[in-house]
């Protein structure tokens, strides 16, 4: 693709033979590098790069790509190695080592206060721990673009939120500075146990109201990170039971449930809840004592634009796809990747046979990565599309705390400037 563009600009400087509308169709769908390239190569291009109806018709383009993986997509994780210490960025794979990017812009006086809880499109949205009586902050920064805005939570009604739901945005007329450069434009969720909700609007500047959405019926969110599937925000909840008389095993049920969250009204529940079948959970690795729970699972989408459910086996990595409706059941089981194979390809610091233990952290939905932990072989990154691993570190981390990041169009076309 990049040589394409490269040829196309060159023609544009030589002969203005070439329309310009076919070269802006034709970047709108490349990958954001490749644009950026673009817009650094002509200021013609550039113009028409900065231009809003061209953001809106990479939101279009984007939009139709559906649920298609790009592996290039995932730049790095921000991770934190030690207690007190700042998140830094880990590039994926290690080859781009001269990748840096800050988590929080030079010279903010407290960079270890605020963590990072959830990233979407480029964005990330970090979290200033929370003093004893004081406000909670949130901050929305976009890496890449190297730029932020601040977002204090007005006093909430809520005592307690567990999952936070970034909603990048097309760019619109009044997300404007008064400088006359662009923002990005975002909503943010704020959910507590699938109960409440609350949306901050980047283009309003405020908080709507606390909604109720009672979607929790006893069951709590596996993670606190949703995936996004056209418009609706999807999670895996766990209710604990009463082990059967003579039992010494916990014993779990699952399901999926979902939010509705395109609209600029209140989020809204999705249909009814979706049940786990216990042949989805069958052949699941059961994890020792030390482990957290439920890190065997997690919900993803595939690279079809279809909900998925990754289930960590003793032999194996497989998916279920989740039924899309009523009248859909669940697909047969796949494997994604061979656990034996995956471990070939890595350093190990145990003989292959007792690195067993797999806890699964992270999707990533734009590069269909996985960040995992396996026991004596550390943090490895699984592509869901190849099955091929990237080794981030040879040594476990109790608990991961990292925010994997991926690179969003959107944000940085927010920063180019026309001139």
């Amino acid at each position: 693709m990049g040589n394409h563009i490269a040829k196309l600009t060159r023609r544009i400087r030589e002969t203005p033979t070439l329309p310009v509308e076919i070269v802006l169709t034709i970047i709108a769908r490349a990958d954001p590098v490749t644009v950026v390239r673009c817009a650094a190569a002509s200021k013609l291009l550039r113009r028409h790069i900065a231009d809003p109806a061209f953001h809106a018709e990479v939101g279009a383009a984007g939009r139709g790509r559906g649920g298609a993986y790009d592996p290039s997509l995932l730049l790095g994780i921000f991770q934190q190695h030690r207690d007190g210490e700042p998140y830094r960025f880990v590039p994926v794979p290690p080859s781009r080592a001269r990748l840096t990017l800050p988590l929080m812009p030079a010279g903010d006086a407290l960079p270890n206060s605020f963590e990072p809880v959830a990233s979407r499109g480029g964005l990330v949205v970090l979290r200033r721990r929370q003093r004893v009586g004081g406000p909670v902050e949130l901050c929305v920064c976009s890496p890449v673009a190297g730029r932020r805005s601040l977002i204090i939570l007005p006093p909430l009604s809520l005592d307690y939120y567990d999952s936070h739901v970034l909603l990048p945005g097309d760019e619109d007329d009044d997300s404007s500075s008064s400088t006359g450069r662009r923002h990005f434009s975002f909503r943010l969720l704020v959910v507590e146990v699938l109960c409440q909700t609350q949306t901050f609007s980047s283009r309003t500047g405020a908080w709507g109201p606390v909604t109720e959405v009672a979607g929790g019926d006893g069951y709590w969110p596996v993670r606190p990170t949703a995936v996004v599937l056209r418009g609706v925000a999807h999670w895996l909840c766990r209710r604990d039971h009463v082990p059967p008389r003579g039992s010494s095993e916990e014993f779990f049920t699952y399901r999926v449930v979902s939010l509705r969250v395109d609209t600029t009204g209140a989020p809204q529940l999705a249909g009814a809840a979706i049940e786990v079948p216990q042949c989805c959970l069958r052949r699941r690795y059961r994890y020792p004592a030390a482990v957290p729970r439920s890190k065997e699972l997690l919900l993803v989408s595939t690279a079809e634009g279809r909900l998925g459910l990754l289930v960590a086996e003793i032999m194996a990595i497989s998916i279920w796809v989740v039924p899309s409706g009523e009248d859909d059941s669940w697909g047969a089981r796949r494997v994604v990747v061979d656990k034996a194979a995956m471990l070939r390809s890595v350093e190990l610091r145990w003989e292959l046979h007792i690195c067993v233990t797999v806890e699964m952290e992270w999707f990533g939905e734009a590069s269909g990565a996985v960040v995992l932990q396996v026991h004596g072989a550390g943090v490895l990154v699984l592509d869901l599309r190849t099955g091929g691993v990237v080794q981030l570190s040879l040594h476990l981390h109790k608990p991961l705390r990292c925010c994997p990041y991926e690179a969003g169009l959107l944000p940085l076309l927010a920063s180019i400037s026309s001139a």
